[in-house]
């Protein structure tokens, strides 16, 4: 019992991380953005910046939560992403019909690292400097 007590908090503190890289430089966007003296572009980019945060912090202390609070995530950290490299690509959710998003749960934080990795390993490596697009599709499953 105390074993499975451990994985679950391993398991937990694991899917609260938001990748140091990520929050520093949205921060590191945030300061230039008000340096420039782009202080609405800075105040809505803080606002989305925080908004995650907080979405992350309080969604990394349940076991599942509704698809569509993790797709709200997703979208939150896609959102900042353009501004991180310079607006270098565009994104698109698409949930198959027969999925209720808000029926469905699953594990917290478990969509975003895919879509990370896809974005920093995957299409921006491959055609720097043209409009990319990032297309992420959930489907139903059976088995």
């Amino acid at each position: 019992m105390l074993q499975q007590r451990a994985l679950f908090e391993k398991t937990r503190a694991l899917r609260a991380q938001i990748n140091p890289r990520f929050i520093f430089n949205s921060l590191s966007a945030i300061q230039h953005l008000v340096s420039v003296k782009k202080i609405e572009s800075a105040l809505k980019y803080l606002n989305k910046f925080s908004r995650l945060t907080r979405n992350v912090l309080e969604s990394s202390m349940e076991i599942n939560i509704p698809l569509a609070e993790e797709i709200k995530i997703l979208e939150d950290y896609l959102s900042l992403e353009p501004l991180r490299f310079d607006n270098s690509f565009s994104y698109n959710i698409t949930i198959d019909e027969a999925i209720d998003p808000e029926e469905i749960e699953i594990p917290p934080m478990i969509l975003q690292p895919f879509v990370e990795n896809a974005l920093i390993h995957g299409l921006l490596p491959k055609n720097p400097g043209q409009n990319n697009w990032i297309s992420f599709l959930i489907l139903t499953a059976t088995i």
